[in-house]
């Protein structure tokens, strides 16, 4: 996803048999009243789904523990198995050195929360520690561009601020870990990367994943540190060269690209979606593309995704969910719109 995606950027039969620009999301606020649980020890992980299906939940700040009930209750209610929880990380400038959490990045604690309501609605988890964009898009940039002045420096906060989270994954059971997402100009460094993964493995012992962008240079030949991984990401924001927004159009549109990702050992879609916007699935990274609002827009390239990925990869999860919940208007967000009912008669 390129720079125009900002700071707040489903559905798939993925009866599989193997199974960019994330936008700001402004979810609705209004939602049907329900029961708050009590999330108490001991709490048991899901059996790891053969299939991964999942949603985005990107968890910012401190939410209250009614806030983390609402939303997880509401995306196990998309009959999903799998929730992948976003961690956001920042740091001051697209070519600084130092990143980690900021103010906006929540505690070990409060994902540890978020995990166990989670397993509480019978949800597998992902953790997805991720570069927010909110501060590299005042200079024009995104996380793809990044260009510390020490790569070095920047790979050793970067291992340093994965390493609590990780440890609360091993912690808490949780079924993979993500230890990156489309940072495509620095994804050649190998001796970087290894850094990362050495330090992740030293308190994580599950599954790893990287997430690499649509257009990233990397897949066309994956660089060599990505054998340790168990999964290869792809965050499938691919332009669907098509006028018509039909289910067949769509699924007609996505072939060439999938074809592109035919030899990419165990894939996972780890992000796919679009804003409900006349003609957005041209330009899916667009995060607030013109026009009025129109929801079955988004529902039928739900639809069209399921049939096109049908086989092609090992799970998929949709972008996405806020956590708090907050704002109106058109957004990613499938809960409580038609792609929730998409979503929920795939699985």
């Amino acid at each position: 996803m390129h720079y125009l995606r900002l700071l707040f950027a489903s559905a798939l039969a993925l009866t599989l048999a193997g199974c960019g620009q994330k936008a700001a999301v402004q979810p609705v606020a209004t939602h049907p009243p329900h029961k708050v649980h009590v999330v108490a020890k001991p709490l048991v992980a899901p059996p790891w789904p053969t299939v991964q299906s999942g949603i985005n939940v990107e968890v910012w700040n401190t939410p209250t523990p009614s806030q983390i009930d609402g939303v997880i209750n509401a995306v196990a209610a998309l009959h999903v198995r799998t929730v992948a929880i976003v961690i956001p990380f920042g740091q001051s400038n697209w070519q600084a050195n130092n990143v980690g959490p900021v103010h906006f990045t929540p505690s070990p604690r409060v994902i540890r929360q978020v995990i166990l309501q989670a397993y509480h609605d019978h949800l597998s988890v992902m953790l997805r520690p991720m570069l927010d964009e909110g501060t590299l898009t005042p200079s024009g940039h995104w996380r793809g561009d990044i260009a510390p002045q020490s790569l070095n420096s920047w790979f050793k906060h970067y291992a340093q601020a994965l390493t609590p989270y990780a440890a609360l994954g091993q912690q808490e059971h949780v079924g993979a870990f993500d230890i990156g997402t489309e940072l495509s100009s620095i994804e050649s460094d190998n001796q970087g990367w290894d850094t990362v993964i050495h330090a992740v493995k030293q308190v994580y012992q599950g599954p790893l994943l990287y997430s690499f962008n649509w257009n990233s240079p990397s897949l066309a030949a994956l660089p060599p540190w990505t054998k340790q991984l168990t999964w290869i990401g792809l965050d499938a924001y691919y332009p669907l060269n098509t006028p018509s927004g039909t289910e067949s159009a769509l699924v007609q549109a996505w072939q060439p690209w999938i074809s592109q990702t035919a030899k990419i050992p165990n894939l996972v879609i780890t992000e796919l979606g679009v804003m409900p916007k006349p003609h957005a699935w041209q330009a899916p990274w667009v995060w607030d593309p013109p026009g009025p609002t129109n929801w079955s827009v988004q529902a039928q390239y739900d639809a069209a995704a399921i049939k096109a990925w049908q086989g092609h990869a090992q799970g998929l999860y949709w972008w996405g969910v806020m956590l708090p919940r907050s704002g109106q208007g058109a957004s990613f967000d499938p809960i409580w719109h038609p792609s929730a009912a998409v979503i929920q008669t795939a699985w």
